[in-house]
């Protein structure tokens, strides 16, 4: 993280971090600390006590706390007591917000200092952690971050307005391992100053994979972008390389047409139709999944055919709607087909092709066909089915 001040600023941290720290005031600090907590405030001269108290290099006499605040990217408010009824005035006092006061002992642990933020943190994490809470802001975010990242950071850079162009160098090593690099100019005046925390460990930025399996691609090394992944690969697989399916194995035990769904079937039978449809969309690219819900789907007309296999695992699926035009005569569309990659060109969809032109007649293969589709429709002899009826030419 980088930060513009000024040279002073640098100075100063610079000259206090190679001071020994004298005292600090533990009980003190923390009175400040919940006074800072039930004010939901911190007033600059509570403040700067609290500093003094918590690292005595950090003595409000040397230190621009204004400019520091500024630096870190926090706003000074004017606040005032609630005044009383008859009141005509109020008394106005400089303060930054409880949540960016703990940023602030935060920032200048990281700096090196050895001023400890966790009773703050403490008290304003619960609040923070909240399941309730969906938003968070810069401040807050560092706080629910804390514990995790504390003493691991990336460098601490504070530049002035000369940038890194400093070619003198000054290092020092604080007691509590952080490594200090001070950059100056050849005439003197300070560039930058870089912290760099004792736990810290330059890790490879995440880069971009596609699972072999499941298809998805994700950032490999981004914790958020893993977890997806797991996720979302469970629930691929699960069509992907399905097994055997026990809602199907008990359905046929009942049923000699388990595999057909229509509107009225079971929910579980919806739910593989709109898996396979939305494996079918992926794959293509199409702009919606071609059925309804995995809760169901509306159409009075439609017909859902699940492919299985010798084990009873669904490898796929299709699905048939009304496409009867306004000359009232009776025609089908084959709306989708879709088979696992495992599964392909075993002869699934042959084994129930005799039974989808039984029940559907010469229906149309709806558009646009894949150069797959058009090589089993010509092995079955079957490519005007591509066409509408009236744009089929029949050999006499």
């Amino acid at each position: 993280m980088e930060y513009l001040v000024n040279q002073e600023t640098i100075r100063f941290l610079w000259s206090a971090l190679n001071e020994k720290q004298s005292y600090r005031q533990t009980r003190q600090m923390r009175n400040c600390f919940d006074k800072f907590i039930k004010d939901k405030w911190a007033f600059r001269t509570d403040l700067e006590d609290a500093l003094d108290y918590a690292d005595s290099r950090l003595n409000p006499n040397r230190l621009e706390l204004i400019d520091l605040v500024k630096a870190f990217g926090m706003n000074w408010e004017l606040i005032c007591y609630r005044p009383n009824v008859r009141s005509i005035s109020v008394s106005e006092y400089e303060a930054i917000r409880v949540e960016d006061a703990a940023v602030l002992f935060i920032l200048l642990e990281r700096l090196g200092f050895k001023v400890d933020p966790s009773y703050l943190v403490e008290a304003l994490l619960p609040e923070i952690k909240s399941r309730k809470k969906k938003l968070f802001s810069g401040s807050e975010l560092e706080i629910f971050w804390f514990y995790k990242c504390r003493h691991k950071t990336a460098s601490v850079d504070l530049i002035t307005e000369k940038g890194r162009a400093g070619s003198i160098k000054q290092t020092l090593k604080t007691e509590s391992g952080h490594q200090i690099t001070l950059k100056s100019d050849e005439e003197s005046s300070l560039i930058s100053l870089t912290v760099d925390s004792p736990k810290y460990r330059d890790t490879r930025n995440p880069y971009r994979v596609q699972c072999e399996d499941c298809g998805m691609e994700w950032y490999k090394g981004d914790p958020d972008s893993s977890a997806n992944h797991r996720k979302e690969h469970k629930k691929r697989m699960a069509y992907l390389d399905p097994k055997p399916h026990a809602d199907l194995i008990a359905e046929k035990k009942k049923h000699s047409a388990a595999e057909w769904v229509t509107t009225d079937s079971p929910g579980w039978k919806h739910f593989e139709m709109y898996t396979r449809a939305r494996a079918f969309k992926r794959e293509f690219h199409y702009d919606f999944i071609q059925w309804q819900s995995p809760k169901g789907d509306d159409d009075p007309n439609v017909n859902g055919l699940l492919l299985t296999n010798q084990n009873n695992a669904i490898v796929g699926a299709c699905s048939f709607r009304d496409r009867t035009d306004k000359d009232g005569i009776k025609l089908w569309g084959l709306d989708w087909v879709w088979i696992c990659p495992k599964e392909r060109r075993t002869g699934h969809l042959s084994a129930v092709w005799g039974e989808l032109r039984k029940r559907f007649g010469d229906f149309v293969v709806e558009s646009p066909v894949s150069d797959e589709m058009v090589a089993f429709l010509e092995k079955k002899n079957d490519q005007i089915l591509i066409h509408r009826p009236e744009n089929r030419n029949y050999k006499k």
